[in-house]
């Protein structure tokens, strides 16, 4: 039988794992990532991904796009990964605001 005593004790709360950042590290501004498209948005012969870059910065927050258009909603790490090249110019970026 657990304690009560150990549920509510500082330590435990306070233990935070040692690598948080291990298995999503920060990409920064012109990096090329890739999105995956939720399947009830795409058709059966759609892509599955589509490729940004990340235009801004704020919080562990990503504001990407892409030659078409500029995402309106901020993605965190979690939600796209990194390619190693760079395969869009940052300059070449549409300010057009569109959701994904």
């Amino acid at each position: 039988m657990l304690d009560v005593a150990y549920f509510s004790s500082p330590w435990r709360n306070s233990r935070k794992p040692a690598f948080p950042n291990l298995k999503f590290p920060s990409c920064s501004v012109g990096d090329t990532v890739r999105v995956q498209i939720p399947d009830f948005d795409r058709g059966r012969g759609e892509f599955r991904n589509v490729l940004m870059v990340v235009i801004e910065k704020a919080d562990d927050l990503y504001r990407l796009g892409n030659e078409r258009s500029t995402t309106e909603e901020m993605f965190s790490r979690n939600q796209f990964s990194v390619c190693h090249d760079k395969l869009i110019d940052i300059e070449n970026i549409s300010p057009e605001n569109k959701s994904l």
